[in-house]
């Protein structure tokens, strides 16, 4: 969010180390634009009491939302992320915001729930590619012939009900892939990933790329895939963003709201109904396909939205 604000806005914007902000925050400073930003923080309590609190020390003249989610509501009292006390003072907070742009139409629905109007601007993710050290990147060469690129995440409460049985249905479409002469390999869009992403890749012998901290090295990795299977939301946004095919896992609420943000509804897999044969044909189909050209316009007039209201930050 910040990359993009730096490259895009009408105004200098520079970094400031955590202690200086720290010691802003203390003074009272005044803040002429508070911008909540990429990531699915509405309707986590942890999230509402940071931002009352930093609403609280300092003075700031507008909050403005910029492609953030929001969880699902029931979902995130049942997990205890969220409880009825939070969603009040979210709904709350967010009353007085000058914009409140979100992921997708589940995050505007829930956000509906709580008595708060918001516009869908879409993820902020989609910028990535303008995000590069050197500008815009641009697909150089074709993709490697028969790659996959092959993301599966290191957390244990995805949807579903047998995350065993989902990492197997992932190690056996890996090895049905491999069978059919094609190169699958693993990729971590986070350190966490690590562990999983290694044990699925020598039981399946194929390739592993652990996770790098660095965003240039993460979009040429997934340039030169030919498709992408992402559980992690990211690495479909990311595909998405680089016009790679990609199948997304809905692993969580928030990879829905995305889908249906740019029209990819019907790239969303659930590892627990789908058969590993079958993904594999799903992907390798893919792989010699294009983006439908809806979608393409999709992605571009919600890449131009955000853009637009990122300059706009600065006026």
């Amino acid at each position: 969010m910040f990359n993009s604000a730096v490259r895009h806005s009408l105004v200098p914007l520079f970094p400031a180390p955590l202690h200086r902000a720290s010691r802003a925050i203390a003074s009272g400073v005044r803040i002429r634009t508070l911008v909540l930003g990429g990531g699915t923080l509405i309707g986590r309590d942890e999230w509402a009491t940071r931002l009352d609190a930093l609403l609280g020390r300092t003075h700031v003249e507008r909050l403005v939302v910029l492609g953030t989610g929001c969880e699902d509501l029931s979902r995130a009292l049942e997990l205890g992320i969220a409880t009825e006390r939070g969603l009040r003072r979210w709904s709350s907070l967010l009353q007085n915001a000058d914009l409140v742009g979100v992921r997708g139409p589940d995050s505007q629905q829930s956000l509906a729930d709580l008595s708060v109007g918001s516009k869908v601007v879409g993820d902020l993710g989609l910028l990535a590619d303008t995000l590069a050290d050197d500008g815009p990147l641009t697909p150089s060469a074709q993709p490697i012939p028969r790659r996959i690129g092959v993301n599966v995440a290191g957390v244990e409460d995805a949807l579903g009900h047998d995350r065993r049985s989902q990492l197997s249905t992932v190690a056996m479409t890996v090895s049905a892939l491999r069978d059919q002469g094609f190169s699958p390999v693993f990729f971590s869009m986070e350190a966490e990933d690590d562990e999983v992403a290694r044990r699925l890749a020598e039981s399946a012998m194929v390739e592993m790329q652990p996770f790098r901290n660095n965003l240039d090295d993460m979009l040429t990795f997934l340039m030169g895939c030919s498709a992408v299977l992402s559980e992690r939301l990211h690495g479909g946004i990311l595909a998405t963003a680089l016009d790679v095919p990609n199948i997304l896992v809905s692993y969580k609420p928030k990879c829905f709201d995305f889908a249906k943000s740019v029209g990819l509804e019907g790239n969303l897999v659930s590892l627990e109904e789908v058969e590993p044969q079958a993904l594999a044909e799903r992907l390798i189909r893919l792989s010699s396909t294009k983006t439908p050209e809806v979608v393409r316009e999709n992605v571009s007039n919600r890449r131009a939205a955000m853009l637009d209201l990122i300059r706009g930050i600065g006026e």
